[in-house]
């Protein structure tokens, strides 16, 4: 069964709600994660989530995990998205910060998903933490 229509991931700094419940995506990261040294830590790392096309039934209790290059690096979250009331609601979106955000190693970071009837978890997007000085 699918999850929804489309979802979108975004990846920034930080995340704010403005007035109307509109956000603002502040140090918007389009790409690989870049540092100036490792280890070192991130004040913020903010993640939003947005789906389209729901199905509220597969997304309902399911698990948000964030898995950096290390054992440690690894958050997981339960996301429960509003009931479906109308045809009207059919959109979801979770925001995921971590603050600090503690970088111990170059490698990838994925955002996955576990829905309750999945066997196995589902990435979502995946990006890579890079070491400036490797780079030069």
């Amino acid at each position: 069964m699918k999850l929804a229509k489309k979802y979108y991931v975004i990846v920034c700094d930080d995340i704010r709600t403005e007035q109307e419940g509109k956000l603002s995506l502040m140090g918007v990261i389009p790409g690989d994660l870049i540092v100036n040294e490792i280890p070192c830590i991130v004040p913020n790392l903010s993640i939003i989530i947005v789906f389209e096309g729901v199905n509220f039934n597969e997304l309902k209790s399911s698990k948000i995990m964030v898995k950096g290059p290390t054992k440690k690096d690894q958050q997981t979250m339960l996301f429960d998205p509003p009931e479906q009331k109308t045809d009207k609601i059919n959109g979801a979106k979770m925001i995921i910060t971590m603050s600090p955000f503690r970088i111990k190693k170059e490698g990838k970071v994925k955002v996955q998903i576990l829905t309750q009837n999945a066997k196995k978890a589902k990435t979502l997007h995946q990006f890579k933490i890079i070491n400036k000085s490797a780079l030069d």
